[in-house]
């Protein structure tokens, strides 16, 4: 096959090597995974610190049928770089179908740090699926207290995608006890829809469950009836527009 020769092996340097071994992986046949198993081995022999040549053995095993030897190689790559992608997708799901929801989380904060923007179509709705359980809830609110780039992304994706946007609030929840509450902007999405769907008292009830301890005091049957004005009042509130020969009195 070509790429398969022991001069074109010995002259790339590892990591066109692997990559060569991935292009004959896309080509499953037992002649293929020998091959590309080959140059995986042969490019740990020349930098044993490759992470993505370990990662392919991993997914070599797994279509091999063996997947607690996958597990054990992906992990091993991912222990040998924080960059691997293939090792840390890899492990997202199958921890996520362990229901490991703290190592899942862990290497999805890892991708999305990363690619939060190209792989949020693959990685968020896994999460969504989940969320309602306490664990994956706390798991997820864990990293997101950390505020990796990805939360203002993933919090406006989960108000507008769940079908029940109370899921969301599941989040919210989580993120307070975790002690990083959501922000009046990050809230705003998810109030917006609730108003869009007319559940009126369900989002004032949401939105004062999130205000600071400070500001419940002064919630009054009018809001802000004396008009001293709040820090930041949407969805709820005096919201006056510009308008043409208008007065307010």
């Amino acid at each position: 096959m070509q790429g398969l020769s022991d001069a074109g092996v010995t002259s790339d340097p590892p990591t066109a090597v692997v990559s060569n071994a991935w292009a004959l992986l896309g080509k499953p046949s037992t002649g293929n995974y020998t091959a590309a198993e080959k140059l995986a081995r042969e490019a740990l022999d020349r930098n044993p610190m490759q992470a993505n040549a370990v990662s392919l053995l991993g997914a070599l095993n797994e279509q091999r049928g063996d997947k607690a030897k996958a597990a054990q190689l992906m992990a091993a790559a991912a222990g040998l770089s924080r960059r691997d992608d293939i090792a840390d997708y890899w492990l997202f799901n199958h921890y996520m179908d362990s229901r490991d929801y703290e190592k899942a989380m862990l290497h999805a904060d890892a991708l999305l740090r990363r690619k939060y923007r190209t792989l949020e179509q693959n990685v968020y709705p896994r999460i969504l699926v989940n969320v309602k359980d306490p664990a994956m809830a706390a798991a997820l609110a864990g990293r997101l207290a950390r505020n990796p780039e990805w939360r203002i992304y993933f919090l406006p994706y989960a108000s507008q995608r769940f079908t029940d946007p109370f899921g969301a609030f599941v989040i919210f929840t989580a993120l307070d006890a975790a002690g990083s509450p959501p922000t009046s902007a990050e809230l705003r999405p998810f109030l917006t829809r609730l108003l869009a769907e007319k559940q009126y008292e369900k989002a004032y009830l949401a939105w004062v469950r999130f205000l600071p301890q400070a500001m419940i005091t002064r919630v009054e049957n009018v809001f802000d009836g004396g008009f001293n004005g709040w820090p930041d009042t949407r969805p709820f509130g005096w919201d006056f527009g510009p308008g043409v020969r208008g007065s307010i009195e």
